[in-house]
């Protein structure tokens, strides 16, 4: 269990109170920093009794001689990572007495429901979620969350539900944002922190521990950069004596399960939290109402968050004997566990890893980030019920989301512009193309109704909230406060709209798809729109001037991703560079090496590319060279390093195919990318116009691109490989597996089914190729063997990608010959112009019929192509 591991004086100066210096997961630090592996083979106890001298002395010092402890600390210079987290320390109690609150007082309408739900016999409660009574204790809850910006409200809603029935509750505040850009601490010296510790508003008898995650780590990004917060959350679970037999729920301090359900958990026999846990399905996932920033705007379908797991499948508090250590996303030991080891499928897992695991019925133990993230359910519990005779809807839940629950709307902003799934083109979005919740707060607080976003996507909320019956959260019984939230909301609304806009009319009307087929009549194909036309609203101006002049709304919610590993800085230049300057306002994901230097990553940012670092390991399949002799024998060295290691978290696929699974778990973390998708290619990539823009064919496919009419499926590349594997030999239109488009839904479904059939493919001998281009061979055949649903084939030269590889390399290869014939050399004639070529263009369009009299690509119809494809083989 590394990831628990502590020097000597770690464990020690975590044994001596109040002083609970924590380091991070980096075993081995002395306390001033010096790197120094213990040995395990003791030399005596005299430098262990020297170490306890001295942090005793210290003690002294701290606690009688008023040393300044923080800056005492600020000064020493840690050698690697600084502490992570020094909770109860940074401020002490000397700081936080100078803040005086008063004690808390239960408002009587809350008394009255607790009293109501506590009182009901265990039989009762039990039966009603299909339990029996337990003869035990009562379950200790520990409870943990993390802390930012919260409206105060959303706290005193958790502390009204919860009262008196956590034994401990853990909150953690960083002072970064999950994009690792800096944020003031709130709770670190506020009057805050005291009315949370010591108000007594949890209860009298609850716990409260604030901790504080300050690590400077600015590569550990997004949700990896969550998770280690989250598993901080468990270290204060463990100070605070969390045993096997408690019960931990991990969540954000928006969520809250319900009183009636926190009771059920302490009195009743729930499988999951029974002794003698494997840990192989550990939690209880709730299903929660959600209410969208108002007490009455809440959706119809559920969340399906927090999430509850028995104390023996936690780290650090389960017994690790006979259990794995999953591998995880970053560096393999930090963030969240790597898709090959159960992250979302339970049996995804390395073949003898889960034989093991099956004969010894022993299953990993969770992580704080695991808790909430990893698969390990039976199904969640609760949604929403119509009663049988009563004619009337009833919402149940048995936990609570208050959600997007601010005190402003430019504050709810930066947090999405910030947070894990950051959006950082929020600030220029109305707020229902920011999201779908959001679109849920506006049409409610508008009172537009279901019907009137026209998009499959929209949500439904519960229209006349006020006539459903059902639970509700204990602080939203008082209408008064909830008519008075409601009323903050929509004035707040008022002002959002407009500073950016709507995505309704004063009608009601939806506007956004309105305005983008007005848009796709003033502006052809291959053309842009570099002034805002008259009439456009103050937020379509707004986002022109935030994103760039000329950039388009309409691909606004698009992607465009890619592995851009190991390429020169000149070609992910090419690519990005073009794609932004035709307008293209959507989002870029590239995955780059995770050591690429800081020119490349400044380059990236400046132009909004989300950058997903890719670290290779060892592969997981059987190899396709038994020693290095076999290697040395193969002609291409560059074809043996692709085939011989692998790429994390995917070792079981070919550094090549990663993309696939890769591409789906960037689509998967993206919630704001909802538009069409675009898989491509980056080195042989460029751009004439943006694929998603004024003009372009609306995407209802999944689209793969066919190639030149005489390039088909009986090249070797597809011949061989599917001929040898599946028995069958093809004779049709090639299809290039470097550019695929599709909607979000269709390139998922897509994505999942390439490497499904390649790990297929991997551990089929008769389908196992020394070459790193089959995935063309599997995209070939998914697609002729009707294995892609929803897919439709397009014609080389009639949609979004152009490529024109062969016709390219046929006309290189004659003009090639030809000056080679007048007796030139193979270099000289390589460096010859084109035929035609001139100031204006690179080739004649009149002999070729490939490009415009400009020398731009151009499709059947004549018009300039968006994306071109393989524009490298002519060397032009």
């Amino acid at each position: 269990q590394s990831r628990e591991r502590a020097s000597t004086i770690q464990s020690l100066s975590l044994s001596l109170s109040p002083f609970q210096v924590q380091r991070h997961r980096l075993p081995y630090y002395s306390i001033f920093g010096k790197k120094a592996k213990m040995r395990r083979k003791s030399r005596g106890n005299i430098p262990v009794m020297i170490i306890l001298i001295l942090c005793m002395v210290l003690i002294i010092l701290f606690r009688f001689a008023s040393v300044d402890t923080k800056s005492f600390f600020s000064s020493c210079e840690f050698d690697g990572p600084p502490t992570d987290s020094i909770p109860l320390f940074l401020g002490g109690e000397n700081t936080r007495s100078k803040y005086k609150v008063a004690p808390f007082e239960v408002n009587p309408m809350h008394q009255a429901e607790y009293d109501r739900i506590d009182n009901e016999t265990s039989e009762q409660k039990c039966a009603r979620y299909g339990f029996k009574p337990s003869n035990k204790a009562d379950r200790r809850i520990f409870f943990g969350a993390m802390l930012a910006n919260e409206n105060w409200d959303v706290l005193q809603m958790h502390a009204a539900e919860s009262y008196g029935i956590y034994h401990v509750a853990a909150f953690v505040e960083s002072n970064t944002t999950h994009m690792a850009t800096p944020r003031k601490l709130r709770y670190y010296d506020s009057e805050e922190r005291v009315k949370l510790e010591k108000s007594g508003i949890w209860g009298l008898e609850t716990k409260v521990h604030v901790g504080f995650w300050l690590l400077d780590w600015p590569d550990l990004l997004g949700m990896d950069r969550e998770s280690e917060q989250r598993n901080h959350i468990l270290k204060l679970w463990k100070e605070a004596g969390m045993t096997p037999e408690d019960v931990g729920i991990m969540s954000d301090a928006d969520e809250v399960v319900s009183r009636d359900f926190l009771r059920a958990l302490q009195r009743c026999d729930i499988p999951e939290l029974e002794p003698g846990q494997s840990c192989e399905r550990p939690k209880i996932v709730t299903a929660s109402v959600s209410f969208e920033s108002s007490p009455y705007c809440f959706r119809k379908d559920p969340w399906f968050h927090p999430d509850i797991i028995s104390g023996e499948c936690i780290e650090g508090i389960g017994d690790p004997s006979e259990r794995i250590v999953p591998v995880r996303m970053y560096q393999r030991q930090y963030g969240q566990r790597s898709h090959s080891y159960g992250q979302y499928n339970l049996e995804h897992y390395p073949p003898h890893v889960m034989k093991f695991m099956k004969q010894s019925h022993r299953y990993p133990l969770f992580s704080g980030t695991d808790i909430r993230t990893a698969h390990g359910d039976r199904g969640s519990l609760f949604n929403y019920l119509d009663r049988p005779g009563e004619g009337v809807t009833h919402a149940y839940g048995i936990a609570y989301h208050f959600h997007n629950w601010f005190e402003d709307l430019q504050e709810l902003r930066n947090k999405l512009k910030t947070y894990a799934h950051g959006n950082y083109r929020i600030m220029g979005l109305r707020l229902s193309e920011a999201g779908e919740d959001l679109d849920v707060m506006v049409r409610c607080v508008r009172e537009l109704g279901n019907k009137a976003n026209p998009n499959p996507w929209a949500r439904d909320y519960f229209e006349n909230p006020k006539q459903i019956k059902g639970q509700r959260p204990i602080f939203l019984l008082d209408e008064e406060y909830c008519d008075e939230r409601h009323r903050a909301l929509k004035e707040m609304l008022r002002l959002d709209e407009e500073k950016y806009g709507s995505g309704y009319d004063s009608n009601g009307n939806w506007l956004i798809e309105d305005e983008r087929s007005q848009a796709e009549k003033k502006n052809p194909k291959g053309s842009k729109t570099k002034k805002t036309k008259k009439g456009e609203n103050k937020a379509t101006e707004e986002k022109r001037s935030i994103l760039s002049e000329g950039g388009n709304i309409e691909s606004l919610n698009a992607t465009v991703m890619g592995m851009a590993a190991g390429l020169r800085v000149d070609d992910i230049r090419r690519f990005v560079g073009s794609l932004r300057n035709v307008g293209f306002t959507g989002h870029i994901i590239l995955g780059i090496n995770a050591d690429a230097p800081d020119s490349l990553r400044n380059y990236l940012n400046s132009h909004q590319v989300v950058i997903k670092p890719i670290k290779y390991t060892d592969c997981t399949f059987e190899p396709f060279y038994k020693n290095e002799q076999e290697k040395l024998e193969e002609g291409d060295q560059s074809n043996v390093r692709g085939l011989s290691i692998c790429v994390e978290p995917y070792p079981d696929v070919k550094s090549r195919w990663v993309k696939y699974p890769m591409g789906r778990d960037w689509l998967n973390d993206c919630l704001t990318c909802s538009g069409p998708v675009f898989l491509t290619d980056v080195r042989d990539v460029y751009f004439q116009d943006d694929p998603f823009g004024p003009g372009s064919p609306e995407i209802t496919h999944l689209q793969v691109f066919e190639e030149h009419p005489n390039q088909t499926t009986a090249h070797w590349l597809v011949d061989w490989p599917v001929g040898e594997c599946k028995g069958v030999h093809l004779e049709k239109p090639m299809l290039c597996s470097g550019s695929t488009i599709g909607t979000r839904e269709d390139m998922m479904a897509y994505l999942n089914i390439m490497y499904d059939e390649m790990k297929r493919w991997l551990s089929d001998p008769k389908c196992r190729f020394k070459t790193l281009a089959d995935d063309q061979s599997i995209h070939n055949w998914l697609f002729y063997n009707n294995d892609l649903p929803n897919a439709v084939a397009i014609p080389n030269r009639d949609g979004i990608v152009n490529t024109v590889g062969f016709e390219i390399d046929k006309i290189f290869q004659k003009k090639n010959e030809h000056f080679a014939a007048q007796g030139m050399t193979e270099n000289k004639a390589y460096s010859q112009p084109f035929e035609g070529s001139s100031e204006k263009t690179w080739i004649s369009s009149s002999i070729y019929g490939l490009t415009d009299e400009e020398g731009y690509f151009t499709d059947n119809d004549g018009s300039r192509s968006r994306v071109i494809h393989q524009w490298d083989r002519g060397a032009w």
